[in-house]
């Protein structure tokens, strides 16, 4: 399930109203629109470079699944990273095949059993 323009603007709130202010609103309509049309693997990886550039991240990076799902294989989150571990940001969980606005260090954290230090 793709997160809401709610989720997005409560969950990325600091960044948007840095960056855009009074349009925080309309970014993230912008970025729900993004993520609702990532259908495809290309397109997903696009997304997440186009939201990237919007929210100023440092790049797109993965974290590391203990077991190979899919055509990401062994990369379990693809993330746009914000500088910190537990920045909210968006995430694409490649086992589950969908968007989240947390952060990853959280994510990490609750499973464990998925993720290891080896991984990321």
């Amino acid at each position: 399930m793709t997160p809401s323009v709610k989720a997005i603007e409560e969950g990325l709130k600091d960044v948007l109203q840095k960056e855009y202010s009074d349009n925080s609103h309309a970014i993230a309509k912008a970025i729900y629109l993004l993520l609702t049309t990532a259908t495809t693997h290309k397109l997903i990886d696009n997304a997440l470079d186009i939201i990237n550039e919007i929210i100023r991240g440092y790049g797109v990076e993965s974290i590391g699944d203990n077991e190979c799902y899919s055509y990401y294989c062994n990369i379990g989150l693809l993330y746009v990273n914000q500088g910190d571990t537990y920045t909210t940001t968006v995430i694409y969980d490649t086992r589950e095949e969908q968007f989240i606005i947390g952060s990853w260090g959280d994510i990490v954290e609750s499973q464990p059993d998925r993720f290891n230090e080896d991984n990321h």
